[in-house]
């Protein structure tokens, strides 16, 4: 009996540790490349807005509207441009930045959005995070009516998440 006491006493530590193995090992098979290399500041990137707000950066090409501004960061192979027209987005300009590998511009063209010359100027000047892969951000950001920068955040799945963009544009609204 006393070799059976024995042997639960370590069992379960040991499975414990199993389990908590296989758990780690499962969220590192959910990190996406495209993610934030500090993943407290994605989505909604809350965290950094403590520099918010401030005037949305001006570059030649890109302007503001008398209405809040939606600020894409794509990449060439990933072009947004079959989402940019959900209803969630209805009342907000769109600005595409799609970057391409080695700091140059994306050649993709989006109908009804404005598309930004120097994309990676604009990420560096809306102080878009790098990803994981150390590549152009994949993200966005908001510009309210105002002209100031409102969010910014890395976002992979933002097509997935259109509702929740629709609401912080909404929150950028003159009231």
């Amino acid at each position: 009996m006393e070799g059976r006491d024995d042997a639960m006493r370590w069992w379960w530590p040991m499975a414990l540790v199993a389990v908590v193995g296989v758990l780690l090992i499962v969220a590192q098979l959910r990190v996406d490349p495209l993610d934030d290399v500090d993943p407290a500041y994605q989505r909604p990137g809350l965290l950094d807005l403590g520099p918010l707000p401030t005037p949305a950066p001006v570059l030649p090409g890109l302007s503001y509207a008398d209405r809040p501004t939606l600020l894409v960061f794509e990449r060439e192979s990933r072009p947004p441009c079959a989402w940019l027209d959900a209803p969630e987005l209805d009342d907000v300009a769109i600005a595409v930045a799609i970057g391409a590998p080695d700091g140059a511009s994306g050649h993709a063209e989006c109908p009804g959005a404005e598309s930004v010359e120097d994309p990676w100027e604009l990420a560096r000047q809306v102080g878009m995070r790098t990803p994981r892969d150390g590549g152009f951000p994949v993200g966005y950001a908001i510009v309210d009516a105002d002209g100031l920068l409102r969010y910014r955040t890395l976002d992979p799945d933002m097509a997935q998440l259109l509702g929740e963009i629709g609401t912080m544009v909404d929150a950028a609204v003159r009231p």
